[in-house]
C-alpha cells in the first residue's frame, strides 16, 4: 500500500525498472504537451491508511509533507485525493484538516490539490473542504453500479446531483 499509517508515502510498489517508462517520463511527456501530471492517491480498494493519516496533526502534516516531496522530487503539478470513503462525521472532519494542512503545504510550492467525491457523499464533507480544493472530481461513474440487476459493464453515469452553493 502507498499511504502508510503514519502519513508517510511507500512508493517501492509502483518502481519497476523493467519497465518502458516510467513517471518520470510520463511527466516529460506531458509537460511537451503543455499538460499537468498529477498523482492519485487512493481509490477503489486502496483507502487503506487514509483516517490514521488525518486523525492526527503529525500525521496529517508528515503526509502533506511527503507528497509535496514526491511531486517535486517528479515535477508533479499535485495530488488527486480519492478516499473511497470516509466512514462517519469524524473521518469528514478530519478530512477536511487533511485538506487544509495540505492546501498550506502545497501553496508554498505551487501545488494543486484535487479530490475524487461520491456523487452519494458529496454533501457529507464539510463546507470548509471545498475552500481548500482547486478542483473536484465527481466519480459520476459510481452513480448506478451497485443498483440491483446492473454491472459495471453497463454504468453510463447518468447522474442528477442537487446545486448546492459554498461560499
Amino acid at each position: 500500500d502507498t499511504l502508510q499509517l503514519d502519513g508517510s508515502l511507500d512508493t517501492t510498489a509502483h518502481s519497476n525498472p523493467d519497465k518502458e517508462w516510467d513517471i518520470d517520463d510520463l511527466v516529460a511527456m506531458g509537460k511537451l504537451g503543455g499538460t499537468k501530471i498529477m498523482i492519485m492517491l487512493g481509490g477503489w480498494g486502496s483507502d487503506k491508511g487514509f483516517a490514521e493519516a488525518a486523525a492526527t496533526p503529525e500525521a496529517r502534516l508528515k503526509l502533506a509533507n511527503s507528497l509535496v516531496n514526491y511531486c517535486q522530487a517528479h515535477g508533479l503539478a499535485g495530488v488527486d485525493f480519492d478516499w473511497e470513503f470516509p466512514e462517519n462525521a469524524t473521518q469528514f472532519a478530519d478530512y477536511e484538516l487533511l485538506m487544509q494542512v495540505t492546501r498550506a503545504e502545497f501553496d508554498r510550492v505551487d501545488l494543486l490539490l484535487t479530490s475524487a467525491i461520491g456523487t452519494s457523499h458529496y454533501d457529507s464533507f464539510t463546507e470548509a473542504t471545498y475552500t481548500y480544493l482547486d478542483w473536484i472530481n465527481i466519480m459520476a461513474y459510481d452513480e448506478h453500479w451497485t443498483q440491483s440487476g446492473r454491472s459495471m459493464g453497463g454504468n453510463h453515469a447518468p447522474t442528477h446531483i442537487q446545486e448546492k452553493h459554498y461560499p
